[in-house]
């Protein structure tokens, strides 16, 4: 320390004439502790022999404050601060570096680069030196993102002439290879300020200079606003949006920003804003960016905003971008690169032109209107006069379509909002005038149809006329009036229904000697030379002419279609070209009316409909066309619905088709007449073939098919169903196996009859009925006459009945006997047979077809077969032996 505190004294010990001793008697004693003899300042002692400093100072170890910008250095000796060459210094990201490498290593520039100041020397001698970098040198250092961010990336390396020490010994050089790191490294932990900033309206761009190297990575443009005052008022502001973009995208003290076309013409269209430098000022919030330390940058608040340092205004003259005209609306929509004033215009600035180079023009009048103004005043839509409008609408060769549709001005046409208002752009004829983008006019009008094709001669019938170019509905701007002419005769009430392609009028009463004929229509605009005409498309009928009715009856119920023949209903409902057309039956409407023949021949028309629900009885028709009528009396009849009274014959064999009468109700007319309702006859639901109706209203006849069992008889005429009644016909089948109920069968000879049983054996489900024959006859023991009646008995057997009983007649019990009867003894047989079988429908067969009828003689004494019994009062009778059942 006395060692460098010498040193620092650049009078003391520099040579031996400038080296002497002094001491008080305190500085040492000798062995015996005796004081040393003083040698007063004034007669100090000269040095006997005197060795110079030759050794070269060293560096100990330095440190980097990046918030502070100082650079400190610690040598092992005082060193001499003038000699101090601040250029000599390099920091390095390693101790080794490949030099040289301009984003990993930085040498201190001091003054030899204009852009970065020289280092200050702010000591005096001393073992440390403080070295603050000038802000070039620090902003430099900072925008390299790998070297002297952390002490692991921080280095330094020096020449031996970076310095001296007090005896001009030249410093330990620490060179490439060698770099000595930091200790320790403080980081930057100060915000940056945006020191000034500078716009230009011109070139549309806003240079923002801050006091120390900024991350351009980290701008967010939107977080900037310009505004009119250091306190924003009456909206004069512009919040950057996203399409304002950096420029340059280098870290540095300087961001320029490239203002958004919407940004940019957003600050022009508002008045007394950015027009001159105290007129524009910018606030920010902290997000806007970072430093290379991620310090993100000191806010400027509203109240508190920053004026601008410098302000370029806007020289650059506005341009026409496009435009286009609608000469239905009479406008003019124009559109500008730029912000115009819209209250600055010269209207008779402007001219219309039909080609690039033209002569055939048109300049408007001042009599022009600026409707509205949009998109930051760079649209307008320009009313034109009525006397512009005329002029443009009426030509034949200007603004007839978008090819014949170019602007020229001049540039006392429209001005920007700059400070300074500049005129726009000329358009100039042959050299720049500019087409239309779009170009929107009525032509010509068309025709496509008129409907109906067809109305009443006396005029007054409702037109439906399409076709395009009509123009708007009455009241909205454009509408253009639309006449039309039936046969050189105005139409009444002409209204367009539906913007430019349909309307509506009143058709004329037809002229002399001009119906049942095709006629022309005429279109006319605007009561111009815009007219189309379309031949042969109308024509004026006569009244209607009902000839007759098919059918003229049908069910009370309604929706019976009829067919109606006649003259002059019209064209065909298909076609959607005629009249009104309407049928009433009994003053009632009928549905789905509609004509079926085309317009020709007048004389044969066809129209359809289904009638209304009706009265049973005979109504009237009426036709009406256009409201034009004509009647039939009593021209339909309303019938009640049918009902089934009886069928013949009931039954039929199922394998057989068979022809039915039917009586009945409400059958409607015979098919003979032609005038018959649809008919059909259903047996349980199956169809009974080729029904005709033989008598009016009551007798219809069909042929059934092959089914079996019974059937419901079901009569629908015009779709009406008969009500359920009990006729039923039936459907037999086989009468299957007939036999004898048994072989023997017993009766008393005091019966008068003797019953038979015969059943019905394997009978089908609808057997059907028959008859049956047996024969009592001689072959037994009996005797005809004496013991029973020899005959044929007939016997019907009913459907769905198995047995059925016959009678033989018995004479036995008056026959006399020439001597007692004797019971068994005395009993005798007949012999039967079934010899018949007559089914109604199908076939029978014979299962058993003999059998004994045993008649029993009764008893009259006692024998083996005959027992006597005595009565209480001692009265003998006998008792017969007993029948078996049969």
């Amino acid at each position: 320390m006395d060692a460098n505190d010498i040193k620092r004294d650049r009078m003391l010990s520099t040579r031996n004439t400038t080296t002497f001793l002094s001491m008080t008697s305190l500085a040492v004693v000798d062995m015996s502790n005796n004081s040393i003899e003083a040698i007063g300042s004034d007669v100090a002692m000269p040095v006997t022999a005197y060795t110079p400093d030759t050794t070269r100072p060293r560096l100990l170890a330095y440190t980097l404050n990046m918030s502070t910008d100082a650079l400190t250095l610690t040598w092992d000796e005082t060193v001499r601060v003038e000699t101090l060459r601040a250029t000599d210094i390099t920091l390095q990201y390693a101790p080794y570096t490949n030099l040289p490498s301009v984003v990993l290593v930085h040498r201190l520039q001091g003054t030899a680069n204009r852009q970065l100041l020289g280092a200050n020397r702010t000591q005096s001698d001393s073992t440390v030196v403080g070295i603050y970098p000038s802000s070039g040198d620090m902003n430099e250092i900072k925008r390299l993102r790998n070297l002297a961010t952390n002490e692991n990336n921080t280095y330094l390396t020096f020449s031996a002439t970076l310095l001296q020490d007090m005896n001009a010994n030249s410093a330990m050089d620490i060179g490439n290879g060698n770099g000595r790191q930091v200790t320790p490294f403080y980081p930057d932990q100060v915000r940056p300020v945006l020191s000034e900033f500078h716009v230009d309206m011109d070139r549309g761009t806003l240079h923002l200079i801050f006091n120390e190297t900024v991350d351009v990575t980290t701008l967010g443009v939107d977080q900037v606003t310009l505004q009119a005052a250091a306190t924003s008022f009456m909206g004069k502001e512009r919040r950057l949006s996203f399409n304002s973009v950096d420029i340059y995208a280098n870290d540095s003290t300087d961001v320029w920003i490239m203002l958004g076309t919407t940004d940019l013409n957003t600050i022009k269209s508002i008045g007394g804003f950015a027009q001159h430098t105290h007129d524009t000022y910018i606030t920010m919030t902290q997000f806007l960016i970072n430093d290379m330390s991620s310090n993100p940058v000191r806010a400027i608040a509203d109240g508190s905003a920053r004026v601008a340092s410098a302000f370029t205004p806007d020289t650059t003259s506005p341009r026409l971008s496009s435009f286009s005209i609608d000469l239905i609306m009479g406008i003019v929509t124009v559109t500008f690169n730029e912000p115009v004033n819209a209250s600055v215009i010269d209207f008779t600035a402007i001219t219309i032109q039909s080609a690039f180079n033209s002569s055939d023009s048109h300049s408007l009048s001042v009599d022009c209107q600026v409707e509205s103004v949009s998109n930051l005043s760079m649209i307008m839509t320009l009313n034109l006069s009525m006397s512009d409008l005329i002029i443009l609408r009426r030509s034949d060769s200007l603004c007839t379509s978008i090819d014949t549709t170019y602007m020229t001005l001049t540039p006392q046409a429209f001005q920007d909002t700059a400070t300074v208002p500049q005129p726009i752009a000329e358009l100039v004829n042959s050299v720049s005038a500019l087409m239309a983008t779009s170009f929107t006019h009525y032509p010509r009008p068309v025709f496509t149809q008129v409907r109906p094709v067809a109305g009443r001669r006396s005029g007054g019938t409702l037109l439906t006329i399409d076709g395009g170019h009509f123009g708007p509905r009455p009241g909205v701007p454009g509408s253009r009036l639309v006449d039309a002419f039936i046969d050189s005769q105005l139409c009444t009430s002409p209204l367009v229904t539906v913007d430019n392609t349909t309307m509506e009028c009143i058709s004329p009463a037809a002229g002399a000697g001009r119906t049942s004929q095709l006629l022309p229509i005429r279109m006319r605009i605007d009561d111009s030379s815009l007219i189309v005409d379309a031949l042969d498309v109308f024509t004026y009928l006569e009244p209607p002419v009902i000839a007759s009715i098919f059918p003229n009856a049908g069910t009370r119920n309604g929706d019976t279609l009829i067919i109606m023949r006649g003259e002059n209903f019209g064209p065909s409902s298909l076609s959607g070209e005629g009249p009104n057309v309407s049928i009433t039956i009994g003053g009632l409407p009928c549905s789905d009316v509609n004509v079926t023949t085309d317009l020709y021949p007048l004389n044969f028309s066809v129209a359809t409909c289904r009638t209304p629900s009706l009265t049973p009885g005979l109504h009237d028709i009426i036709i009406t066309v256009d409201d034009i009528d004509d009647l039939l009396p009593n021209g339909f009849r309303a019938l009640a619905p049918p009902s089934v009274s009886g069928v013949s014959p009931p039954s039929t064999y199922r394998y057989d088709s068979t022809v039915l009468n039917i009586t009945g109700v409400a059958f409607g007319p015979t098919t003979a007449s032609g005038k018959a309702r649809p008919l059909s006859v259903l047996l349980n639901g199956v169809p009974c073939l080729n029904p005709v109706v033989l008598t009016t209203d009551t007798l219809l006849q069909c042929t059934a098919q092959p089914a079996v069992g019974p059937s419901n008889i079901t009569v629908v005429v015009d779709d009406i169903t008969s009500e359920r009644s009990d006729v039923i016909f039936w459907h037999y089948d086989d009468a299957g196996q007939l036999s004898f109920a048994s072989s023997v069968f017993f009766v008393s000879e005091e019966a008068m009859f003797g019953n038979v049983t015969v059943i019905r054996e394997n009978a089908p489900t609808y057997a059907g009925p028959l008859n049956i024959t047996i024969w009592a006859r001689d072959g037994g023991t009996a005797q005809s006459g004496s013991h029973f009646v020899a005959e044929n008995v007939t016997q019907p057997m009913d459907a769905f009945v198995n047995s059925v009983s016959f009678q033989v007649r018995i004479t036995a019990r008056d026959y006399q006997f020439d001597r007692l009867r004797k019971g068994a003894d005395d009993d005798v047989d007949v012999s039967m047979e079934i010899t018949t079988l007559a089914p109604r429908h199908g076939t029978g067969t014979i299962g058993l077809s003999a059998s004994t009828l045993r008649v029993k003689a009764i008893c009259q004494t006692v024998t083996f077969y005959c027992v006597a019994d005595w009565t209480p009062n001692s009265v003998v009778y006998y008792r017969t032996d007993e029948l078996p059942s049969v």
